[in-house]
């Protein structure tokens, strides 16, 4: 995406930072005389941070593998020897690698943020103390295993780790609001601290709620058949989106209506209907849109992006798992596109080709072609087709091919699907150099009109109808000090089909040159070649190629992969907001102690 020198300038300041932090107060921190007491908050307070301190560790050395895989290989590079030996691999199920640590981590956070409260620093008197200690600690445990109870009726959890788990996360609230209301006497300015550990108790029940309830709403094991293989997990956690078809999942109609494609980033609109239990009426109606990014060059797919429609007691997440390979990488489409078997056939306009159960029909040529992947840039000699397909259902559609020439020298062939069919059809550049005529080849007749005039050339009727002062032309490029102005010629042709022409007569360096304008599906090159300013009359020329005599070569491919749909997972995550406030407890905590601490200072 190109923010690499971001990310680093990002890692390089937060390590500056606290580096240069620590250097300008080393000088304050002063070293104990002695070890501080097992019953010192001090001591279970540096043990916590031990433990974040070795949780930190494990993410950032796993997260960082791939980076460390690169510095050996700059290393090798170096010294010439082969590191790959030395690369350590990446988890292959990374969930269950975290989760092996940092389950237990949490949970002795919990047990932490719970107990510490209710010691004192230096941990003086512990005698006198450990009575009333132990009273509201048992009182605490006493409400937190009931709690457990209650809450786990919600979660359901059969797992023994995951029991504990939740005992650890409503110890470190019920403790700390315990220590609120006794030590604190709601005295809420002094209680930054109790924000954060009741916000890291809610942060985790949020966590066990989601992560244990999560429903794959995107389920519709039987449509997926033959999709995904037998067994395979994704057949009961995706679902196969054709564009604009609705398909039923887990209570609701999905339906992928469209993409866009804007700046760095490819959005899809995705259609929920909320089914009511009679399967027929609609309760709620909202789009999603997930997206995917792409590199600087917008050529490969980097990372997709979720959407959520979130409400007071749960979100629905949804993002792409799988798209056409023309979405993923320019790479993978044209491989896909090698891959196909392409047989070429010869059409006349107008013509009609059987090829086995199928009919093609060349009906029209078009001079200025659009495609969802090209772009016109001037001096581009460009065409495209409309050619229509049917089958012996009789039900026609129509492809759009086009082929493109930049710089005179580059060609480009921009392929179109018919979906249903299962076909491909692309032009050749053969097909572009008989259907523009070459000069020499060409017998011009002149004809000397003024504005308004009508004069006829073989069966076409013209009138010149006005001027252009801007005109615009495939094969004109404007530069400073042009004059140039078109000719608008309406033309009328023998069936009463109608057209428009636009020659440019153009003065550049004191030379006059003609921009011929060329009107494919009448076969017609006409030129505006000079103007009289003192009789006012014009010299057109006109010339016609006889197009339909001209045979275009286009290539079908049978049995393309469908290019208009995607596989969408959308899971429903319950109590997920329980995370979220968590979160924010915890932040606002943070803030509201360094508030203090510089209050404090400042004093």
């Amino acid at each position: 995406m190109g923010l690499e020198w971001q990310l680093v300038i990002f890692m390089v300041a937060f390590l500056l930072l606290p580096a240069a932090t620590y250097w300008r107060m080393a000088k304050l921190v002063v070293e104990p005389e002695k070890e501080e007491s097992l019953t010192s908050r001090e001591f279970w307070m540096f043990i916590g941070s031990l433990v974040l301190l070795f949780s930190a560790g494990l993410i950032t050395f796993t997260t960082s593998l791939p980076v460390l895989n690169k510095i050996m290989d700059g290393y090798g590079s170096l010294v010439g020897q082969d590191m790959s030996s030395w690369h350590k691999a990446s988890p292959v199920d990374p969930i269950s690698h975290y989760n092996r640590y940092q389950i237990w981590i949490a949970l002795l956070i919990g047990l932490l943020t719970g107990i510490s409260h209710f010691l004192i620093y230096k941990g003086g008197d512990w005698q006198a103390r450990k009575s009333k200690f132990t009273k509201h600690l048992m009182i605490s445990l006493g409400i937190t295993a009931g709690l457990t109870l209650l809450a786990n009726l919600w979660i359901k959890t059969n797992s023994v780790i995951f029991i504990v788990l939740l005992f650890s996360a409503l110890f470190a609230i019920v403790a700390n609001l315990h220590y609120l209301v006794t030590f604190l006497k709601l005295k809420l300015k002094s209680s930054a601290s109790v924000f954060s550990h009741v916000g890291f108790g809610l942060m985790i029940i949020g966590v066990l709620a989601s992560g244990i309830n999560k429903n794959f709403i995107s389920n519709n094991a039987f449509a997926m058949r033959g999709i995904f293989p037998d067994g395979d997990d994704r057949l009961h956690k995706n679902i196969y989106l054709i564009k604009g078809e609705p398909l039923f999942m887990g209570g609701f109609l999905a339906t992928y209506v469209s993409d866009t494609m804007i700046g760095y980033e490819r959005t899809y609109e995705i259609k929920f209907d909320r089914l009511a239990q009679d399967n027929k009426t609609i309760e709620e109606t909202f789009e999603l849109h997930p997206y995917l990014t792409y590199n600087a060059e917008k050529t490969e797919m980097v990372n997709p992006n979720p959407s959520t429609k979130r409400y007071i007691d749960k979100d629905i997440f949804t993002h792409i798992t799988a798209a056409p390979s023309r979405h993923i990488s320019t790479e993978a489409s044209r491989e896909e596109d090698e891959n196909l078997e392409y047989q070429t056939y010869s059409l006349k306009l107008g013509d009609t080709l059987q090829v086995d159960d199928m009919y093609l029909s060349l009906r029209r040529i078009l001079s200025e072609p659009t495609h969802r992947e090209y772009l016109r840039e001037d001096g581009d000699v460009v065409y495209g087709t409309e050619i229509t397909v049917w089958d012996s259902t009789g039900l026609n559609q129509s492809a759009f091919p086009v082929l493109a020439i930049k710089d005179q020298r580059y060609v480009y062939s921009y392929y179109d699907d018919i979906k249903n069919m299962g076909v491909r059809l692309r032009l050749t550049e053969e097909g572009i150099h008989r259907l523009y005529p070459e000069e020499q080849m060409l017998s011009y007749e002149t004809y000397s009109q003024k504005l308004g005039d009508v004069f006829y050339f073989d069966d076409y009727k013209f009138v010149l109808s006005g001027f252009d002062k801007n005109p615009s032309n495939s094969s004109y490029i404007p530069k400073d000090g042009d004059i140039a102005v078109a000719a608008i010629l309406d033309i009328e042709g023998p069936k009463g089909l109608k057209a428009t022409a636009r020659p440019i007569f153009l003065i550049r360096d004191n030379r006059t040159f003609m921009v011929k304008d060329f009107l494919p599906n009448q076969g017609l090159t006409i030129r505006f070649s000079s103007i009289d300013p003192n009789t006012e009359l014009l010299e057109l020329m006109v010339a016609k190629t006889n197009i339909d005599s001209i045979e275009f070569p286009v290539e079908m491919a049978r049995n393309v992969p469908r290019d208009d749909f995607i596989v969408l997972e959308a899971i429903e995550f319950p109590g997920i907001n329980l995370f979220w406030i968590g979160t924010t407890l915890m932040m606002f905590g943070m803030l509201l102690g360094m508030v203090k601490r510089w209050k404090r200072d400042l004093a």
